[in-house]
């Protein structure tokens, strides 16, 4: 499906779980029918499922992922939420200065870093320590 028809799509499964309004959007047979066996999947596993929205997702989807986790029972059994934890700078600062250290020391056979820059988020932990 097309990114600007996910909010649509997770509309859609909150309504196809119980969880509201199905929406207005109208689906081809073959969306219809993985959006049915996705529901059907998740009641199957109701209290046992967790539906996790990404992190750049729209509102809406969040929204729903809500609203599904709610319905089907998951919250407080699959799903429990907690405050947002700030990960402080200074440790993070460390740990890389840690990690620079034993490269230098040829401690590091390897090193992947997946999905992630440390020089930019090194240069924003300094910005951040030095305001």
């Amino acid at each position: 499906m097309k990114p600007s028809e996910v909010a649509a799509f997770a509309q859609a499964l909150a309504g196809a779980v119980g969880a509201g309004s199905a929406g207005g959007y109208s689906w081809p047979d073959h969306e219809t029918k993985f959006l049915q066996g996705v529901a059907a999947d998740l009641k199957a596993s109701a209290g046992k499922c967790v539906v996790i929205p990404g992190e750049f997702a729209a509102p809406e989807v969040h929204l729903a992922a809500l609203a599904i986790n709610q319905a089907l029972g998951n919250v407080g059994k699959a799903v429990v939420y907690t405050d947002p934890v700030n990960p402080m700078a200074s440790l993070q600062t460390a740990d890389l200065q840690a990690l620079v250290s034993d490269m230098n020391a040829g401690r590091v056979d390897w090193l992947v870093i997946l999905n992630s820059n440390p020089v930019y988020a090194t240069r924003r932990i300094w910005i951040s320590r030095a305001r």
